[in-house]
């Protein structure tokens, strides 16, 4: 991609039409001379920490057309995430399939979604231990890496694992959570100091086949462009993860913000941001949607 960039190309045609614009390669946006049409949802960039940019905040354009309605799911849940669009500065509220309702609530969810590798592994864990299958989306490669190196950290061994880069002990990995600067590995070594590497990689491996499962389970970034019925969304969504300044936390807030409203288009789900909202209220919700009833 990089070297196609470098060579300034022309695509060969009268309209380029780029979807997904809020995560974009920087190569994309070279100028072509062909009219562009860029489809994105500014808020929805959740892969900022990959490189990409978000074009609809990078281009200028002739015209803007706001495509405000989800076919997804109902009013209820067009309210909920409207709330959080209103907090990101957003003036247009989204609406929702009048033919759908929408509820947050306790519900029998069809999958489970967490922000990080250690949500996933919790949230198998309980439903292991529910007597429920259930399948983990993506091979699962970087889970069984993460509990390699701990394997090997525990038995003396260097790691060539990227989030233990430079540590030599597991104990060191241990102290290094309890910083600031180690705050974003404090809930997977929790995890690993109360289960045990070898019963999370025992239960990896328990997972089935989709068409086998009775639940899926996966982080919110593997779960991109998929949909199901009812949906429960882990708690550390709503867990604001340390800031050295106002500034910091914003964006962090504003990154947060974005993978709710992306899992929003999971169908069933009602999560908000934690201010101004009750803590209670957000925490551990599910959402269940079903057809409405009558005209």
């Amino acid at each position: 991609m990089k070297l196609w960039g470098l060579s300034k190309p022309q695509i060969a045609a009268d309209y380029i039409l780029l979807d997904e614009a809020q995560d974009t390669n920087p190569v994309v946006l070279r100028r072509q001379n062909a009219q562009l049409v860029y489809v994105g949802d500014r808020y929805q960039q959740i892969y900022e920490w990959r490189g990409a940019v978000n074009a609809m905040d990078a281009i200028k354009t002739d015209a803007i057309v706001s495509l405000t309605q989800s076919f997804r799911f109902g009013p209820e849940m067009a309210g909920e995430a409207s709330r959080i669009l209103q907090q990101l500065g957003e003036s247009v509220p989204l609406t929702g399939n009048p033919a759908m309702r929408s509820r947050v609530g306790r519900c029998n969810p069809n999958a489970i979604l967490a922000r990080t590798n250690a949500n996933v592994m919790t949230a198998l864990i309980q439903c292991l231990d529910e007597g429920r299958k259930p399948h983990l989306v993506g091979d699962n490669k970087d889970l069984k890496e993460l509990l390699w190196g701990v394997r090997d950290l525990k038995q003396g061994r260097p790691t060539d694992v990227a989030d233990f880069f430079g540590f030599t002990s597991w104990e060191s990995v241990v102290d290094f959570a309890k910083t600031t600067e180690g705050e974003h590995l404090t809930m997977f070594v929790n995890l690993v100091q109360s289960k045990g590497e070898k019963r999370l990689l025992w239960a990896i491996n328990q997972s089935v086949n989709e068409e086998e499962a009775e639940i899926v389970i996966s982080t919110a970034h593997k779960a991109k462009g998929r949909e199901w019925k009812n949906v429960r969304l882990m708690d550390d969504f709503l867990k604001t993860r340390e800031a050295r300044t106002p500034e910091e936390r914003a964006e962090r807030e504003r990154e947060d913000a974005a993978l709710v409203l992306c899992d929003m288009g999971r169908l069933d789900l009602a999560v908000l941001l934690n201010r101004p909202l009750p803590v209670d209220r957000l925490r551990d919700n599910s959402l269940g949607q079903r057809p409405r009833r009558g005209p």
